[in-house]
């Protein structure tokens, strides 16, 4: 899975220790005359703490494969970033 594969490559990238597990991925709809929604929630452990993220992007349906990778990162972006300035990098 796309989410899976990002999570992975996420964390190999980071110089901290860190871990990620994939909680659940969706798409919704909820108008018929919009794209769809990708909603991504994703655990991270750091430090032995937890966090819960939440991320989400709009799509068409063919676009899934992106999308799902687009709600993860955006799942992901501000703690990663908070992580990386503590880190000084």
């Amino acid at each position: 899975m796309v989410a899976l594969a990002a999570l992975e490559a996420l964390r190999q990238f980071l110089p901290m220790p860190v871990e990620f597990e994939l909680k659940s991925s969706a798409k919704m709809q909820p108008d018929p005359l919009i794209k769809y929604l990708f909603v991504v929630k994703v655990e991270m452990i750091h430090n032995s703490k937890r966090f819960s993220l939440t991320g989400a992007c709009l799509g068409l349906e063919n676009e899934a494969e992106q999308s799902i990778a687009k709600a993860t990162l955006d799942a992901t972006n501000q703690l990663v970033e908070h992580l990386m300035e503590q880190e000084g990098k």
